[in-house]
């Protein structure tokens, strides 16, 4: 159990391609949101699709497969 437990932990812990975007997606949402450039009604849109695009990483419908967006194609691609 005990060593389980921790091995679960070491898990949380563990950088992947799937955490990294993330990571990446949240903090720049967040800047957009901080500086006045969405609305908090597109913020809440454009997390849950942030989330759901993390999910297909690593899958067969991997997002490495569509077409790269820069962040700002991506967010003009959402209104």
């Amino acid at each position: 159990m005990a060593i389980s437990l921790a091995n679960e932990i070491v898990n949380l812990k563990t950088t992947s391609e799937r955490t990294t975007y993330l990571s990446i997606g949240m903090f720049g949402l967040c800047q957009l949101e901080a500086n006045g450039g969405i609305a908090n009604t597109e913020l809440l849109s454009l997390v849950s699709k942030l989330i759901d695009n993390s999910l297909l990483i690593g899958t067969d419908d991997s997002l490495s497969k569509q077409s790269e967006e820069s962040p700002e194609e991506f967010y003009n691609n959402q209104k």
